[in-house]
């Protein structure tokens, strides 16, 4: 599972993909896969959006009157970013496929607060694209406009966008240099105008381990303007404050830091209304003494991480669900 959005009556729809229908005739990797879930937990239904190719979901949201997806579609090195409208009982209301040259990933959503119009990102031929469309008549007309942010020479993918109650955006990823050796995997936030242009761009440093876990970052606007992202940095979880014009503030790294696991993958941040953040993620929890663990399910626990952080990046709770033997992972 890739993305998860709140049903407007209670419960969730998560999507992502599966390869469990994959049919002798059907040569693709696998489908796109969407679940509801019911407010307490049991399942209310699910199903598969896919094709003959490779069909993925990444991002879900709930859009006023019904769901909004992304993700891609294709064969081989050519896939093109898919949308799709779905109800809130699982019903296709209607899809569209943006095709271009070579490959696209669709990735990221974002609805305006009124829920009038989207925002869609995307990463393709090593840049990202970014365009906002009326919501009303998603397919039928062009975007509203639309953006390409690329860094000659950098390999660029687009992890989130976020819609800011001013009017504002901020769009987070990484980048990385084909030229150089690993680890190379840098984060990079961008603060836009309500059209998409550049205000500032901030590149947060730190060699960083090339896995898929790497890319996976995220950027939230506080109420009194300063940003706060999370990222992974060498297999540690870590959150950075930036200020409203995008410097560097404070940092703080999540591995072994009292909060009572000895590894950590940041998933979503949701800031609170006191001027702190709640940040999901993953953690691996030592059962043993400090330093006795070596990683078997007999002596750790990998499981979702829930902490809650003030304005100054201090931990004020944190709850780690998990059992022994088992391994859950969390990124929403």
């Amino acid at each position: 599972m890739d993305g998860v959005a709140l049903r407007p009556g209670g419960g969730f729809m998560a999507v992502g993909f599966t390869n469990s229908f994959q049919q002798a005739n059907d040569p693709g990797f696998g489908d796109g896969f969407l679940v509801a879930a019911q407010p307490n937990g049991q399942l209310a239904w699910d199903r598969v959006l896919g094709s003959p190719d490779s069909d993925q979901l990444t991002a879900v949201v709930w859009a006023g009157s019904s769901f909004l997806v992304t993700g891609y579609t294709g064969a081989g090195p050519e896939l093109d970013t898919l949308v799709a409208w779905v109800g809130d009982d699982g019903a296709l209301q209607a899809s569209h496929v943006f095709p271009v040259a070579g490959s696209q990933f669709g990735y990221a959503l974002a609805m305006r607060p009124d829920n009038t119009r989207y925002l869609l990102a995307s990463f393709h031929q090593g840049g990202v694209w970014l365009m906002e469309r009326d919501a009303s008549t998603p397919f039928t007309t062009n975007a509203l406009w639309s953006k390409v942010y690329d860094v000659p020479g950098m390999n660029e993918r687009v992890a989130s966008v976020v819609a800011n109650p001013d009017g504002t955006l901020l769009l987070s990823g990484t980048q990385s240099d084909p030229n150089q050796s690993l680890p190379n995997i840098q984060t990079w936030v961008m603060k836009l105008s309500a059209v998409g242009d550049q205000l500032w761009r901030t590149l947060i440093v730190g060699g960083n381990q090339l896995t898929d876990y790497e890319y996976e970052t995220t950027a939230v606007q506080l109420a009194d303007g300063r940003v706060v992202v999370n990222r992974n940095r060498n297999d540690c979880g870590q959150v950075v404050v930036l200020t409203a014009q995008g410097a560097l503030e404070a940092q703080r790294t999540l591995c072994n830091t009292g909060l009572a696991f000895a590894a950590y993958k940041a998933g979503t941040l949701l800031p609170e209304p006191d001027g702190g953040f709640s940040l999901l993620g993953s953690g691996i929890l030592c059962t043993l003494a400090p330093g006795t663990c070596i990683g078997t399910p007999d002596d750790t626990v990998v499981g979702i991480t829930l902490s809650r952080f003030d304005a100054s990046l201090q931990p004020l709770w944190h709850r780690f669900y998990g059992n022994l033997g088992t391994q859950v992972f969390a990124g929403t």
